[in-house]
């Protein structure tokens, strides 16, 4: 079982992290793009800071998550360095809402030059499986 696997990887490593590179890719593409009708539809909705970083000074790369309520849900966001100062000792903050209001980014959180980043993992993905097609 263990020759088996190992055969896998080393046969057909590159076409499988390709088609993972490329399916993480669109994912990303997704999110992007439901960022980008969030700002465009522009629906600002108020959300309640349950729990925040006390300082937004010497957080972790992982750290500067909070907790913001809104209609009696709880919802879990990383703030960040970026984002913090929003939600580090305010009891309310402004949040941009999809139209379900079940999905919130904070404004200014939605980045265009991802779409950019996306496609060229696409890209450089079906360049990786051309090259492994041509040398199989």
């Amino acid at each position: 079982m263990k020759n088996k696997f190992l055969y896998l990887i080393i046969s057909k490593g590159l076409k499988i992290g390709a088609g993972l590179m490329i399916t993480v890719a669109f994912l990303l593409i997704y999110n992007t793009f439901e960022k980008k009708e969030m700002v465009d539809a522009n629906m600002i909705v108020i959300m309640d800071v349950i729990e925040a970083p006390l300082s937004c000074r010497n957080l972790s790369t992982r750290g500067g998550y909070c907790k913001l309520l809104f209609k009696g849900e709880t919802y879990g966001k990383k703030a960040g360095n970026k984002f913090c100062h929003l939600v580090s000792g305010n009891n309310q903050v402004r949040m941009l809402s999809n139209k379900d209001q079940d999905y919130f980014i904070f404004e200014g959180e939605y980045d265009p030059m991802q779409f950019v980043f996306a496609s060229l993992l696409i890209f450089i993905g079906v360049i990786i499986l051309i090259k492994d097609n041509k040398t199989s």
